[in-house]
């Protein structure tokens, strides 16, 4: 799924905060609960490698960060959006719904 999305246009809304479409998936999957690299990784399709580089550059941008969780089996690392995701994801989507002008 991950090759099939296409990158987004940095200038097409002329913004600086934007986000290439799998690193918008990846967010707007973090945006309901963190979870771990393998559920993220399970829910998109995506492939383990590439999944990585993207938290990488997601990580580096301060978009996500890690979080420990405590579980049934023992503690996990997974991810949760920071604000600043927070306000990208919402930036995106409001993009998203905008009319163009006539």
């Amino acid at each position: 799924m991950m090759q099939e999305i296409q990158t987004m246009e940095a200038s097409s809304y002329g913004r600086r905060d934007r986000v290439s479409s799998q690193s918008f998936v990846v967010l707007l999957a973090l945006a309901r609960k963190p979870l771990t690299n393998g559920e993220l990784g399970s829910a998109l399709g995506a492939n383990p490698a590439e999944l990585g580089h993207l938290i990488d550059r997601l990580r580096r941008n301060g978009l996500v960060d890690p979080v420990n969780e405590l579980g049934e089996v023992g503690a996990s690392q997974a991810l949760r959006l920071t604000n600043k995701g927070e306000r990208v994801l919402l930036s995106e989507m409001e993009q998203m719904c905008e009319l163009p002008e006539r």
